[in-house]
């Protein structure tokens, strides 16, 4: 969110929502549902997710403050792509969608900010797909904790399970495992339950 268009975007978000505190566990959008608001984290961190077909539910990403969530719905009209739940207690503004959409309308400038969000979201994502496609399981997992470290001073707390980590590079929980013993054995990251503590993302690389 270093980009001063989008920091301000975000600001003017807030200042057309109203305040929305959450509880870890608490389930925030449903997949599936009809178009409706965006959520803007201004506190804490969500977890996106998808179920497939056999009820399994997979995590997708992270998005902790300064992110948005619900845009793509209320831009294309359809329904809610994933469920997003509270990894830890925090706080958003829910923006109705008549009201971002009408907030992009009247100025290019958050249009442009808008359009580079969606560009990075999509350029992550095709990366991800790169990487599950291309390299091993051991460094998808250490890129994958390189992007959810960037922009954050070290030591890097992430509220992240094994299984989430798992299911956000295509691999399982069981591979994945002796990675991140590998990576505590450097000294690279801390476990423990719920969360990994990336202590040097130099030593991911």
């Amino acid at each position: 969110m270093a980009d001063e268009d989008l920091a301000a975007w975000i600001a003017g978000l807030r200042d057309a929502g109203r305040v929305r505190p959450f509880r870890r566990g608490e389930r925030l959008f449903m997949e599936g549902f009809p178009r409706g608001s965006v959520l803007v984290v201004t506190k804490g961190v969500v977890r996106i997710e998808v179920t497939t077909a056999d009820g399994a539910e997979v995590t997708l990403a992270l998005r902790r403050a300064g992110d948005l969530i619900g845009n793509h719905s209320v831009l294309t009209g359809g329904s809610v792509a994933a469920g997003v739940i509270a990894v830890d207690d925090g706080e958003g503004v829910i923006v109705p969608g008549d009201r971002y959409l009408d907030a992009l309308s009247r100025s290019p400038r958050f249009m442009m900010a808008e359009l580079r969000l969606l560009v990075t979201m999509l350029h992550d994502a095709e990366a991800r797909l790169v990487d599950i496609a291309t390299i091993d399981i051991d460094a998808r997992v250490r890129r994958l904790l390189v992007r959810l470290s960037r922009e954050q001073t070290p030591p890097v707390r992430l509220l992240i399970t094994q299984s989430d980590l798992a299911s956000m590079v295509g691999a399982s929980r069981a591979s994945v495992g002796p990675v991140l013993d590998q990576l505590r054995e450097q000294d690279a990251i801390t476990t423990s339950r719920g969360e990994i503590v990336v202590r040097d993302p130099a030593l991911l690389t």
